[in-house]
């Protein structure tokens, strides 16, 4: 459901490293564009936009019995991630 990597390891390319990873298998199944959902909240939301992610929109996860506001991300292309 999620992925996170932990504070005292951000900023050391392992998150691109991960993104890349899951672009490259989806190439495998032919399928060149994805749409990431984050929570607002996150403070490392803009991670997304560094790699090319255009803002979709937001909507609402109920977990818990709590609501959180989740932004959307996309990407067309996403062998432009690639070259990151």
């Amino acid at each position: 459901m999620a992925i996170y990597v932990l504070k005292e390891y951000q900023r050391r390319g392992i998150g691109v490293r991960l993104v890349k990873l899951i672009v490259e298998r989806l190439h495998e199944h032919n399928i060149n564009s994805m749409v990431i959902w984050v929570l607002k909240d996150n403070p490392n939301w803009k991670f997304y936009e560094v790699l090319g992610g255009k803002y979709l929109g937001q909507g609402i996860l109920q977990k818990e019995g709590a609501d959180y506001i989740k932004i959307a991300y996309g990407w067309e292309d996403t062998r432009k991630i690639l070259t990151y």
